[in-house]
This record gives structure tokens, sequence and C-alpha cells, in this order.
């Protein structure tokens, strides 16, 4: 009886099989970092286990960017998101960006686990982040280089902060949604703190800054590294040429108060950095994820992903592979198979189904896949081998025909001779138990699969019939018939006896040969129950 349990090598096999799987771990890691937090945690992670495992690595989140998030139905998965993101990174995280969300609490948690943290980036946080809550949490990050606020505000006890505890911050910027209307020396107290306490500052942006022309000169006066300075929207700097002149003299770059903000705009509403990929890069990435990955998971990653799964050229090939756990996989095997052969309109290739299958999914199929060049059917044992007599006759482009552990009648080889005249390739592996001439005496019934391969198919390039109960009759008139033969696999076929001249005339015909008493290792299936260990032993003494 057929064992339906992994074989001794399945499971060295199964990552070889699974194709998708072909792309180095490294390529894997350089794809998923482009991805959003949101995306790699509630989505990505899902896909299959080999971006589970590549996601649990520490290095995966030296940066956090939360900052994809405004759509967000529930506002309460932030911070539980954020957490789980910088628990990965194990103390590694270096840069993150949070936006809408951010509290005083997530920041807390954030810096008392990131010690090396070098980049924060906080946008749109004003209702929920209080100015007061930066000073103390800037005084526990020693590693800063970066700080960059848009529309929240930090007090001056915050940038004199900055000063005494983050000694390399080298980039700041303080961007404000319009200029504060501030009387005074009120309207210079950031710019005063700032060239007081971050003199070794070399980018500085204070967009829609309350500042004057006082606050501009101490700035100029206080911090002389600095290589850029955006001062858009800075309306209550009035500048002259002696002030204009200091300026450009003292900083490369420049951007002065009249300057439009049509570039940060753009900045604020620019797709995330995985999104720079070409679509033929992506298509050919999600190509190596299987159906069930695809339709159930990869889609919804994000918009971009599911505009590509819906592209025809994503389904030419199908591929169904499954370990046989039904159960287990918990999906609508034949329900996700035939969406997929909907999103190819016609452009079907090559398919493959494992462990499910009937004869109604065999003709729909067929019915929507004129172009068929390669079908795979295994484990589905007698449920398709009407259908298949019908179908293949639908198919008059079919090259490929594999059937492991599933059956077809002498109707259906009659039928792939008429209907299929491009048919090169033809396996037809079984275990003997599946039919009942094992236990037949009678030696046509025997051959009757073999005789009939031998009068349809005589074009056959590639041929396997492990498991065939066929005898030395049988194998000679598929020599006889089949001259082009290139592979014959006969493992397992138990009644072969092949003596010198059969041996001999096999091995000046057929480059590639395996015989009946050769070893199954590397086949995907189990087929070991259906040899006799004696009848091995008195077929090698032969």
């Amino acid at each position: 009886m057929l064992i339906r349990g992994k074989s001794k090598n399945k499971s060295k096999n199964k990552n070889s099989n699974r194709s998708w799987l072909e792309l180095p771990e490294e390529l894997w890691e350089n794809i998923l970092m482009r991805l959003a937090t949101i995306e790699r945690l509630l989505i990505a992670q899902k896909v299959c286990t080999t971006w589970s495992r590549v996601l649990n690595e520490p290095f995966m989140w030296h940066v956090i960017d939360m900052s994809n998030c405004r759509g967000l139905t529930n506002s309460h998965v932030f911070p539980y998101v954020c957490h789980d993101a910088v628990n990965r990174s194990q103390g590694e995280l270096v840069d993150i960006r949070l936006t809408f969300y951010a509290t005083k609490e997530l920041l807390v948690y954030v810096v008392e686990r990131s010690p090396k943290l070098k980049r924060l980036s906080i946008a749109w946080c004003n209702s929920k982040l209080d100015p007061k809550d930066l000073t103390k949490v800037v005084k526990k990050l020693p590693m800063l280089e970066e700080l960059c606020l848009s529309y929240n505000g930090i007090t001056k006890e915050g940038i004199e902060a900055l000063g005494r505890f983050c000694p390399p911050l080298k980039l700041f910027e303080l961007n404000k949604i319009c200029c504060n209307m501030s009387l005074g020396n009120e309207r210079n107290v950031e710019a005063l703190a700032i060239s007081k306490s971050l003199p070794v500052l070399r980018h500085l942006k204070l967009i829609c800054n309350s500042m004057t022309n006082v606050g501009l000169q101490a700035i100029l006066d206080g911090c002389r590294n600095l290589e850029s300075l955006d001062l858009r929207g800075c309306f209550h700097v009035s500048l002259d040429k002696v002030l204009s002149s200091r300026i450009s003299q003292q900083i490369k770059n420049v951007k002065y108060p009249r300057d439009s903000l049509k570039t940060m705009n753009t900045a604020m509403a620019k797709e995330p950095p995985w999104m720079e990929l070409q679509e033929g890069i992506w298509e050919n990435i999600l190509q190596r994820l299987g159906v069930i990955e695809i339709l159930k998971t990869a889609r919804k990653v994000c918009r971009k992903w599911k505009q590509i799964c819906m592209e025809p050229s994503m389904w030419r090939v199908i591929n169904m592979r499954n370990n046989g756990n039904l159960t287990e996989i918990g999906y609508q095997l034949e329900k996700i198979c035939r969406r997929a052969v909907d999103r190819s309109r016609g452009e079907l290739i090559d398919i493959n189904l494992q462990y499910f299958g009937n004869d109604k999914l065999v003709q729909y199929i067929a019915e929507r896949s004129g172009k068929l060049k390669r079908l795979r059917i295994a484990c589905c044992y007698f449920k398709v081998c009407e259908s298949l007599v019908e179908a293949v006759q639908k198919l008059p482009l079919l090259e490929e025909l594999s059937l492991t552990h599933t059956a077809i009648t002498i109707e259906g080889i009659e039928a792939l001779g008429h209907s299929c005249p491009r048919l090169k390739s033809f396996e037809f592996n079984k275990s003997l138990y599946m039919g009942s001439v094992d236990d037949s005496d009678n030696e046509d019934e025997r051959n009757e699969e073999a005789l009939a391969i031998a009068k349809n198919l005589p074009t056959l390039h590639h041929l396997h019939l492990i498991g065939n109960s066929m005898t030395n009759k049988g194998l000679q008139a598929i020599l006889d018939s089949c001259p082009h033969l290139v592979s014959l696999d006969l493992r397992l076929c138990k009644y072969v006896s092949l003596n010198k001249v059969l041996s001999s005339r096999i091995s000046g015909k057929i480059k590639d040969v395996k015989l009946p008493h050769e070893s199954l290792e590397g086949l995907e299936f189990s087929f070991e129950a259906c040899w006799d260990e004696d009848l091995s032993d008195s077929m090698s003494d032969d």
C-alpha cells in the first residue's frame, strides 16, 4: 500500500522543490527591508516560514519606519506594532520614524530599549505628544545624530538637553505648519537656544519658524559648521544685502523664506522607498511565492502588490504544491485554484496539482487554458481519470503530462495521441496497488498501458513509468514504437526482467535510463511500499 507520509528524502527535497525559496536569504532581507514596518509585521511575516524567519533577525529592525500609517483603521494597533518591532531589534535600533500616533509612553519605551539610536523622526504627533515630553527622551540618547520634528514642538529646555546629552548631533529639523504669531523676543526663543546649545550642527531646517533677523544672526554666529539651512516660511526674517551675502558665503545650501514649499509637500507624500523597485522586479519576486501565499497574504501587503497580482502574466504558472495535510492548510484549495485559473485569462501554460483535484476541476482548467503546455497531477489517485479523456482533447499545445499516484485510462492515453501532437514528455508513476492487474496472471493486462503508449505516443522524448506492471513484452513494444526516446525511467517495474540482449538494446538507444532495481533517492513522493525486497534481490541476481 502507498505510504502518504513524507519519504526519507522528502524533507531534504522540500526546500529545493519550492522555487520561491531559491532566492538567497540575503536577497529576501533586502526586499523585506523595503516594506514599511506595518506591512512586515501584520502581513509579510505570515506569507511563509522563510519570511517569518528572516523578519525575526535583529538586523532586520535597525530601521523602523512607522511613517506609512495614516490609513490605519485602528490607531490602537500602532503602539503594539511599534513595541514588537523595537523588541525584535534587540537593542540594535539606529533609526526610527513615527508619524501621527506617537505618544510619550511610546517614546519612553523606544529610547529605554534603543541605546544605539542615531536618528529619531517624529511628525504630526502634536495632539498626542507634549513638547515638554521630548526633554526627558533626548537625555537617554547619547548617540543621537539626527532629530527631525515636523509639526511637533520642543521646548527651550529640550533644545538645551540636546546640546548637553547628544554631542554627536549633526542634523536638527524643527518644521512647523505655519509661522508663529509670537511677539518680541518670544519669536527668537528657539533660534537663540539652537545657537547657544547646538554649535556643532551641520544641517538645520526651521521651516515656518517665527524667528526674526536677530535669531538668524545668532544662529550664524553660534553654528559655524552649518552646511545647509532651510528658512522657507520664516516670514519674520527680512534679508538685506549684508545678511544675504553672509549666508551665501558661510553656508553652501540655503533655502530662503520665500522659496517654494512644494518640494516639502512632495516629500511628505512620496511613496515609501520599497516602491522604488520596478514592477518587473516585483513580478519576478512574487512569482516565486506559491499560489496560496499570493492569494491569501502577499496580495494584501500593499496596493502595488495587489495590482501586480491581478496581472494575467502572474498566473502563467500555477503551482498548487502542498504536503498533503489538507486539514492543516485549512484552505479551500479547489476554490483557490479556480480563482488562479480565472486570473490567468487564458494565458496559463503550466499547472501543478497535488493531493487535491477532481473531474470537475480538471475540466474547468482545460476549458479555460487552451495554451497549456505542462500539466502535473500528483496523489489524486482515481479522482480525475475519467475527466482526463475529455480534458486532453482541449489541450492541443500540451507538451508535458506528469501523473504521479494518479490514474489515467487507456482511452485517456489514446486521446493524448490523437489530440496532443506536441507531447514530448509523459510521466505515469504509480504504486502497483492502484490497479488490479498486479494480481493478474494475464500478461496482456499487465502490458495494457505500455502497449497503449507504444501505439499512440510514438513521438515521446521522455517517458517515466515508475511502478508500472508491464513485462518485457510491454518494454519491447515501447522500444520498437518510440524511436525518439532520450530518457526512460523503469524503477519499480518489477515484472521487467532485463537480459543481456534487452539491456544492450536499451543502453545503445536511450541516453538516460533508470533500471527497475535502481535507488528511489531524490523522488518527491514515496514509492517505498511498492517494492518487494525479495523480488529486488532476485532481479539483481539476474
